[in-house]
């Protein structure tokens, strides 16, 4: 599961990327049918206790953004019409989806086996001589 979830992972960053090089979505279609699967998905992971509530709201949140964008692209598109690019409107975007992924990841890592055994901010297993 965790091979397959890599993967996925690793393939919207390059999807992403790809994005912002060429300031539009790309595969507007492709991407709306991709963010549904991997949403339902999370959903299935929550249900089946692979994930928790948190990183499973991260994920239907964050492809469910990914997929309103692309729908609005894609029905410029059909329109003939191509928005005007806004850049101060899509780094606001983007900052606020980078502080929704921080605050998610963080209690969501902390939900897992690793995470419940590390050790606390702020406290040493180290003593000091």
């Amino acid at each position: 599961m965790s091979a397959l979830l890599l993967a996925a992972a690793a393939l919207e960053v390059v999807w992403g990327l790809l994005v912002m090089r060429a300031g539009r979505i790309l595969a507007p279609g492709t991407a709306i049918g991709v963010c549904a699967v991997l949403g339902l998905a999370a959903i299935l992971m929550l249900f089946t206790r692979t994930i928790g509530l948190a990183p499973c709201l991260g994920l239907v949140g964050l492809h469910w953004i990914t997929a309103v964008f692309a729908a609005v692209s894609l029905r410029g598109e059909r329109r003939k019409q191509r928005p005007d690019p806004r850049p101060r409107a899509f780094l606001l975007t983007l900052t606020a989806q980078a502080m929704i992924v921080a605050a998610i990841t963080t209690p969501a890592l902390a939900e897992t086996e690793p995470g419940a055994s590390a050790v606390p901010h702020g406290a040493s297993t180290h003593g000091h001589h």
